[in-house]
């Protein structure tokens, strides 16, 4: 793959290049960009399957020029720290990182996510403008605490939603079931853990090890024969025992929070 490196420090970039030259054979990193103007990097980012950046969220210049990417845009690799607190937006919109120092471990499984990338892109007309809607709400939302939407990764590309149209998620192996407000429901790319991170905060919910659910979305609960919940559309969940604490909790915290205790 065809890569170059944006970065405001050039010693970093020829840093994280050398990196990943040692850790990886299928990333061919020849040059090192430092930021510049939007016009400038749209033209650059042409010439490029995958553009690894800095992420620096104390920075201007760089939602910028994610901001300015068209839909046939690179795919676009963060390059952190260690244990970075802004993982989770990243995170959020299913996008791609890897953390200082690189090694060997993570480039490998960038590599193959990548190329898994690239042949959805192949596949779906619709993948390249989904994905740089992705970008284009990191860059966004750079400076907000909390971002207004999520991203759900899938086989036709990337979905942007708010969270409260997601009612429900269900693990299906390695893949996700969301199951949406309006009835329809996608499988996604990614696995439940991954939205037990991303969602902490939004009002969901672990109530078992296959099921994180939506309290906004909650018509009752009951205790009676175990503990179930039942959703507005009619759907009935139970929950698993050693989760009942948890959920009590979250939903009792919610219902403050919003003014409807029930």
């Amino acid at each position: 793959m065809n890569c170059a490196i944006w970065t405001r420090d050039r010693d970093l970039g020829e840093s994280i290049q050398t990196q990943l030259n040692k850790c990886s054979h299928t990333f061919d990193v020849d040059y090192v960009y430092e930021w510049t103007d939007s016009a400038t990097a749209g033209g650059l980012s042409r010439q490029f399957d995958v553009i690894f950046t800095q992420l620096d969220m104390s920075d201007e210049a760089l939602p910028q020029l994610l901001g300015s990417l068209s839909d046939n845009c690179p795919f676009v690799v963060f390059v952190v720290p260690n244990e970075h607190i802004s993982v989770r937006k990243i995170n959020a919109c299913a996008l791609d990182y890897l953390h200082l120092p690189i090694t060997m471990r993570e480039c490998r499984e960038l590599e193959a996510r990548l190329q898994e990338l690239r042949h959805m892109r192949e596949e779906s007309p619709s993948f390249s403008k989904s994905y740089c809607s992705a970008i284009h709400h990191l860059a966004a939302n750079w400076r907000k605490q909390k971002l207004r939407e999520v991203v759900l990764p899938n086989v036709k590309g990337y979905t942007v939603l708010p969270p409260q149209h997601v009612v429900r998620l269900e693990c299906d192996g390695p893949y996700t079931h969301a199951f949406l407000h309006n009835g329809d429901s996608m499988l996604t790319c990614k696995p439940i853990k991954h939205y037990d991170e991303v969602l902490d905060g939004y009002g969901f919910v672990r109530i078992q090890h296959t099921q994180i659910i939506n309290l906004h979305h909650i018509k009752s609960w009951q205790s009676e024969n175990g503990v179930e919940v039942t959703f507005n559309d009619g759907t009935v969940l139970p929950i698993s025992m050693r989760r009942v604490p948890l959920f009590l909790d979250a939903f009792q915290q919610w219902s403050k929070s919003n003014g409807a205790a029930r």
